[in-house]
């Protein structure tokens, strides 16, 4: 139950259908709420370094630039502009201002000589003072002494670095040179030809920040980088002439170091035409219950392929092991072949056990050849839902986690998939291809489906695939061959149309608290809160009132929710004492309805505490995540949990079940599993853990309830590289848009349009797509003599 506010910063539902009674956004490490900020700190970071730039031209060591190669930076980067100003002062009494740039206040100096460095910037104590927001004025000494610099890396595969291939990972490799100082920090990034940082590794104190004792090597993920274009790779090691985690207090840290920045040209090649292609035999199956899948009538099958970027192959041929060549067919633009049969027998006579040779014809890489061993078949077990029940009745209005039976003797080098696609077979949500970021492996047992991914009252056909390689993905195309067995299902969504208009309607009492650390919650500003509501299907309710005790009526607004906050408990009961309180709701279909609940004198749970608070912190986002907390205290199965994840612009990304709904929490509950995949890399959540105990409850009219909750708001961070949705565009000759976008993996996205960018700016919703780091292509359909577009997140 998150309780819903009067702002449009609300969480999304959460005590059954109450909404959240705090605002709540996080902003970096902060929390945003109705109250004001509650702030973990204005300061993400001070940083005073010292620092010397060098270039590698080549397969040989890096020699210092030859303009500007002696370096000061000093920086004080704010939370949502949580500092008005930042002061430097010099060791030999001077003092510098700091410029704002965006949410950091920087101080530079570039030097031809590191007696020029010297005289401007001398070794000593220097001292940050900061005037904030929230914290007040702040003073951080820092001591740079000893000139202790680095030695610079130096890329071993410089030749690679000259012919990138775009459509893959790619990995740097480094050596530091020995007899230099020792290596605390280090960070790789690329920059375009206008210096925007297209990649980066994890900055000081994040999660998977590279050391000198880190492995001399970082991947940059496939399709980070755009084809046939020149960056520039930086790889910078530093080592701490001081970490001050005191004098700022507040967890923030300021560090004082020494570095060296070694640049050097990193060019891509065109974007293959082919993104994988392959050979596999396969095993059909359809579950129809709860029970275990049947074979189809024609359960065998035999597919060759190739996934193609924009209709870049003009065909294609596989060689069998006894010399014969078939053809390849175009299908959208795709190669490929695909027979069926009655039996393995019937199989693998067709297509023997040895060596395949996969030929595909490319528009701009030539004829590539792939040469590839299917032995003899082994298929994976057969894939079951194992919560097939619930995948009959679908809240489309909800996210909803797929659940299955662990792939038998599954590991890390297998591969699962699942795709969900309409009866007339369009897909609407897929999870990535074998070597994409955000596919799932051998080891996954479930996948949440975005909320707003279905729609209501649809049958929808959905596939998970196990697949066991017998070549690994590898050359061009990231060409494999392997096995696998695929179930289909079908997947319903309920249809709103039979049931209540409203979902859930209620009167509730609440009491906020926010932990962050893994000490006891504490009371956010304005803890006590009040909320009536009514929670209906889309645009099934035009209007509702409250009618309190006393008998003065008040409406629940245009959101259907009215919600009240309070210092006090005292004040809170002043407003809305004890007694019974009408809610009253007109429909679209029902009419009007009225639901009378007893909100008696009452107690609050306790508050809510997250036991591995640390933990989550530093989650890994590819891989399931469980958080714990203390037993709610004399909590029973009357009793209700919610948990629940959003991210810092208010969206839900995993929440458990609603009062009334499969999968929801009753009071004994002490943990719920984020599935893997549902999280992105690099990014900051809000976390919601709710308490509840029902004064009065009925089915009346949907879930109708009154009661008492506490709820407890904390932290949850990834680790990883945070991806961000790209867009590119192109212009045909007659005048049509067409655009290219990625996003993070299952991100509900949007591209916007704007016919100018005079204020006021109006944004028009041209597509909808679902995250995916290949590109997907769409064609504005509207020819504009002048169109601007963005993307963003929904």
């Amino acid at each position: 139950m998150s309780l819903k506010s009067s702002s449009s910063t609300g969480l999304g539902i959460a005590f059954p259908g109450v909404r959240s009674g705090i605002r709540v956004a996080l902003a970096s490490l902060g929390l945003l709420t109705a109250s004001g900020v509650l702030h973990a700190q204005d300061v993400s970071l001070l940083l005073l370094a010292k620092g010397l730039k060098y270039q590698q031209s080549g397969a040989t060591p890096p020699v210092l630039s030859g303009n500007n190669a002696y370096r000061f930076d000093g920086n004080v980067a704010s939370h949502a502009g949580g500092v008005n100003s930042a002061s430097l002062l010099l060791p030999g009494g001077a003092t510098l201002i700091g410029t704002l740039n965006g949410d950091t206040f920087q101080f530079k100096g570039r030097y031809n000589s590191l007696a020029a460095l010297n005289a401007g910037f001398p070794d000593g104590t220097y001292t940050l003072s900061v005037q904030t927001v929230h914290d007040g004025p702040r003073s951080v000494p820092l001591g740079l002494t000893g000139a202790s610099y680095p030695n610079p890396v130096q890329v071993l595969d410089y030749p690679a670095a000259q012919g990138v291939n775009a459509g893959a990972n790619f990995t740097v490799n480094w050596s530091v040179p020995a007899g230099g100082t020792v290596v605390d920090f280090l960070q790789v990034s690329v920059e375009d030809s206008n210096g925007n940082t297209v990649f980066q590794s994890p900055g000081l104190g994040r999660p998977g920040a590279l050391t000198g004792g880190s492995p001399a090597s970082f991947t940059i993920p496939d399709h980070t980088l755009a084809g046939s274009t020149s960056y520039t790779c930086r790889i910078l090691s530093a080592h701490y002439s001081q970490v001050n985690t005191s004098s700022y207090g507040q967890g923030v840290t300021g560090y004082a170091a020494y570095y060296a920045e070694t640049d050097l040209p990193l060019v891509t090649t065109q974007t293959p035409d082919v993104n994988q292609m392959g050979i596999a035999k396969g095993r059909t199956l359809t579950q129809s219950s709860a029970a275990a899948p049947v074979p189809d009538a024609l359960p065998y099958t035999f597919q060759a392929f190739a996934d193609v970027q924009n209709g870049a192959v003009t065909g294609g041929t596989l060689k069998l092991p006894g010399g014969t060549a078939q053809p390849l067919g175009l299908d959208s633009e795709n190669p490929g072949l695909e027979s069926v049969y009655a039996t393995l027998a019937a199989l693998d006579a067709a297509y023997p056990p040895g060596n395949y040779t996969l030929t595909i014809n490319t528009v701009h890489d030539g004829v590539r050849t792939a040469p590839l061993a299917l032995p003899a078949s082994v298929f994976p077990g057969a894939p079951q839902v194992s919560n097939f029940a619930a995948a009959q009745d679908v809240d489309a209005d909800a996210a909803f986690t797929l659940q299955w039976g662990a792939f038998p003797g599954g590991t890390v080098t297998d591969f699962i998939q699942v795709q969900v696609n309409t009866a007339d077979y369009n897909t609407v949500f897929q999870t990535g291809q074998p070597g994409e970021a955000g596919a799932l492996d051998g080891t996954a047992t479930s996948v949440t489906i975005p909320v707003q991914t279905l729609q209501p009252g649809q049958h929808y056909i959905v596939s998970i695939l196990f697949a066991r390689f017998a070549s690994a993905p590898s050359g061009y195309g990231a060409a494999f061959s392997g096995f696998f067995s695929s179930t289909s299902a079908s997947l319903v969504t309920r249809n709103p149309s039979t049931a209540p208009d409203v979902k859930r309607l209620g009167v509730v009492k609440g009491n906020t608290y926010v932990q962050a650390s893994a000490g006891a919650p504490v009371p956010d500003a304005l803890p006590f809160l009040f909320e009536a509501f009514a929670d209906g299907h889309e645009n099934t309710v035009t209007s509702g009132s409250l009618k309190l005790p006393g008998g003065s009526i008040q409406s629940l607004g245009a959101d259907f929710d009215l919600h009240v906050e309070f210092p006090t408990v005292a004040a809170l009961d002043a407003a809305y004492p004890p007694g019974s309180y009408t809610v009253t709701v007109n429909t679209v279909d029902d009419g009007t309805r009225s639901i009378t609940l007893a909100l008696p004198s009452g107690s609050f749970p306790a508050a809510p505490q997250l036991s591995n608070f640390t933990a989550a912190q530093a989650v890994d986002p590819n891989a399931p995540f469980t958080v714990h907390w203390n037993a709610f205290p004399g909590g029973t199965a009357n009793d209700y949990i919610e948990f629940q994840v959003r991210t810092g612009d208010d969206n839900g990304v995993f929440n458990t079940g609603q009062p009334g709904e499969a999968g929801s929490l009753d009071g004994t509950a002490t943990s719920a599993t984020i599935p893997g995949q549902v999280l992105q890399p690099g990014r900051s959540y809000t976390l919601q853990l709710l308490f509840a105990r029902f004064s009065d409850r009925s089915t009346t009219y949907g879930e109708d309830f009154s009661g008492y909750f506490s709820q407890t708001l904390s932290t949850l961070v990834t680790t990883g590289i945070a991806i961000r949705p790209t867009l590119t565009l192109s212009l045909d000759g007659n005048g049509q848009w067409h655009l290219h976008a990625t996003g993070p993996i299952g991100q509900q996205c949007v591209i916007e349009q704007a016919g100018s960018l005079t204020e006021p700016i109006t944004w028009n919703p041209v597509f909808n797509f679902t995250g995916n780091p290949v590109p997907s292509e769409f064609t504005d359909g509207v020819v504009r003599t002048q169109s601007f577009y963005r993307v963003r997140e929904m």
